[in-house]
């Protein structure tokens, strides 16, 4: 791409950017052509980046010039992380996907801790109506729920009866109908 490309990319994201406290891009000299399939794509937002910068979410795809569409979001917030921002880090995302009209993929937990998992739901599902239905891709329930028996023994929660009762006891499809 040619330096005057650059430019004329570069003015149109500065302008975008002047509207929006959600927008972000990457500065690079390289650029990678066109993601292939790019709609069908989406970023993988780690739990730092979500609970620390979620104003940073690229606008492009690095290196290229194709809109974020879709994000992939592995939890609503984490019982650890400071609940006096949870609101604020939510709102920032919503931006960037108001800005964009990007989709979410949203996850929630299923552990053998169901205090915990109650209140991962309950997040989950104010998040899910602050973004609204428009926004939201998809829900994602339970993260790698077939390795959960080759937690015994590693974590102390995960006991066969918790799994019993996870899959025989119904638990799993109890918390989400």
């Amino acid at each position: 791409m040619t330096g005057g490309m650059w430019a004329a990319v570069r003015a149109v994201v500065w302008a975008k950017a002047a509207t929006s406290a959600a927008a972000f891009w990457c500065h690079s000299d390289v650029y990678l052509g066109s993601v292939e399939s790019s709609l069908r794509k989406g970023l993988a937002l780690d739990d730092t980046s979500f609970r620390d910068c979620p104003d940073k979410v690229p606008e492009l795809w690095p290196n290229t010039l194709d809109v974020t569409t879709s994000l992939r979001l592995f939890k609503a917030w984490e019982a650890d992380w400071p609940d006096k921002d949870r609101v604020t880090t939510w709102h920032k995302l919503w931006q960037f996907v108001e800005v964009n009209n990007a989709k979410v993929l949203v996850g929630t937990q299923v552990t053998c801790r169901p205090e915990a998992d109650e209140q991962d739901w309950q997040w989950t599902k104010e998040l899910l109506e602050m973004l609204g239905p428009e926004h939201v891709l998809g829900l994602a329930i339970g993260n790698e729920m077939d390795l959960l028996f080759s937690k015994t023994g590693v974590d102390p929660a995960v006991t066969e009866d918790c799994i019993r009762e996870m899959w025989v006891g119904g638990r799993f499809w109890r918390m989400f109908s």
